[in-house]
């Protein structure tokens, strides 16, 4: 392993790694609302959050500069992991959106090469690409970002974002508890009235 990914490896802390999850779920979430407002002609939240957030970037992002690192800046095999890793990712959060939430978060289904409408060959090209660009322009960009803020600075931008988060995450979870609990509450009342 070459100094300098050992040496970033030593140097990053948890709250750059903070830093870095929150900074790309932003991202992710600002190149998914412009794409598909884009496309589908209106504003569009890509997201499950009202927030500009999309905490599978920030995942995907942290593990692809890990491999990215960890294999000595190689980024063509660190191009073809990360896409796979990505399209696995992209199919395992749609199938339990749709089966634990009963939420479709997207859909290619009208895609020639597609699995389940959950992932297809055409977005894991797009995949494949934004990485490239990610890993070449973005990624060297917001480590010097972190780099050149203050610790306390770091500190106000997580706390904030990760506030947002939970705040949202409680009220999602409220939401949904409440949504089923009235769901019951109709499917018991329309049982005992058609029984009467």
């Amino acid at each position: 392993m070459r100094a300098e990914t050992t040496s970033f490896l030593k140097k990053t802390t948890l709250l750059d790694i903070m830093a870095f999850f929150f900074i790309y779920a932003i991202a992710g979430w600002g190149i998914e609302f412009t794409y598909r407002s884009v496309v589908d002609r209106q504003i569009i939240n890509p997201g499950f959050f009202s927030g500009p957030y999309l905490p599978i970037y920030g995942f995907s992002a942290l593990i692809i500069v890990t491999i990215y690192h960890i294999m000595d800046f190689n980024i063509i095999y660190t191009v073809i992991l990360g896409t796979l890793m990505i399209t696995l990712l992209e199919y395992i959060t749609g199938s339990i959106a749709q089966s634990y939430m009963g939420m479709q978060l997207w859909d290619y289904t009208d895609q020639k090469y597609h699995i389940n409408g959950l992932i297809s060959l055409r977005y894991t090209i797009y995949w494949a690409a934004l990485l490239l660009i990610f890993l070449k322009y973005m990624h060297p960009a917001i480590v010097n970002l972190v780099a050149g803020i203050t610790h306390q600075q770091k500190v106000t931008f997580c706390m904030l974002i990760l506030g947002l988060i939970i705040l949202e995450s409680l009220s999602a979870t409220s939401f949904y508890s409440n949504l089923k609990s009235i769901s019951l509450a109709v499917q018991t009342t329309s049982k005992s009235y058609i029984q009467n």
